[in-house]
């Protein structure tokens, strides 16, 4: 089993940023990338901030360059999106909620390659950081207490854990202690695959392999993490690939 995460497009309907070093030149360059690789990835996550600011305009601009993608993709929101407009956006799998029109919220399974792959939908409209609230916690317990001899992939936008930023801390998943407990209940072989940090950051969390995933726009720089500020560094979009060899899942960084 090969696939691929992507996060952090940030991608805009005008032409703000649109120059060689833009999210749109990032997110075309990106997606060709992945079309390129040998062995390709079978499937794409996406795992939030797909756009900038959450318009149709800038929907359809992404959805239009990720449809070039060769394989399926799917979707979870992050703090810049908006559930409705990317539900409109991609109606036709990149989301695959069982009744859009009754559930509040874009989480869903499905399985592939012998794994059970959940998207977690930690947007709270109006907030930087994540939440997942009582209901969105009873959906995963039920999904975990029905799967817990399969292995499995958890896709989220906010990471549970501080990385040793102030700012990208500040704005985590809140209350991840909730998570941390559903997880040491109904253990498995799980990995957790997270956005927001627009750094490349790995640890062990609750049991599971926690990645998050590079941006595909621009990062943050390293070298003043421990500081108040955010500093962006001129370092290449990139994306995360997932292979499955001799029964483990192994996570590599590739580089646009």
């Amino acid at each position: 089993m090969v696939f691929a995460q992507i996060s952090d497009l940030h991608l805009t309907a005008d032409d703000t940023f649109s120059n060689d070093d833009g999210p749109v030149a990032h997110a075309v360059a990106c997606v060709a990338a992945l079309n390129r690789l040998d062995p390709r990835p079978e499937l794409v996550l996406i795992t939030g901030d797909v756009v900038e600011r959450a318009n149709t305009d800038s929907y359809h601009r992404a959805r239009r360059i990720l449809d070039e993608l060769q394989v399926p993709y799917f979707v979870v929101p992050g703090n810049h999106d908006d559930r409705r407009l990317l539900l409109e956006a991609f109606p036709d799998g990149a989301c695959p909620v069982r009744d859009a029109d009754r559930e509040p919220y874009i989480q869903y399974t499905f399985s592939h390659s012998g794994f059970l792959f959940i998207g977690l939908d930690t947007l709270k409209p109006g907030s930087d950081h994540g939440q997942l609230c009582r209901d969105r916690l009873s959906w995963l317990e039920a999904v975990l207490h029905e799967s817990t001899t399969v292995p499995r992939v958890v896709f989220l936008h906010h990471p549970p854990v501080a990385t040793g930023h102030p700012v990208v801390d500040d704005t985590r998943l809140y209350h991840s202690a909730a998570l941390h407990r559903l997880l040491q209940r109904f253990p498995a072989e799980t990995h957790l695959l997270c956005g927001h940090v627009h750094r490349s950051v790995s640890t062990i969390w609750a049991g599971a392999a926690l990645h998050i995933c590079p941006s595909v726009f621009h990062q943050f720089s390293f070298d003043r993490w421990l500081e108040a500020d955010l500093n962006f560094v001129s370092e290449p979009p990139a994306f995360r690939v997932y292979l499955r060899i001799e029964n483990a899942l192994l996570s590599h960084v590739v580089y646009v």
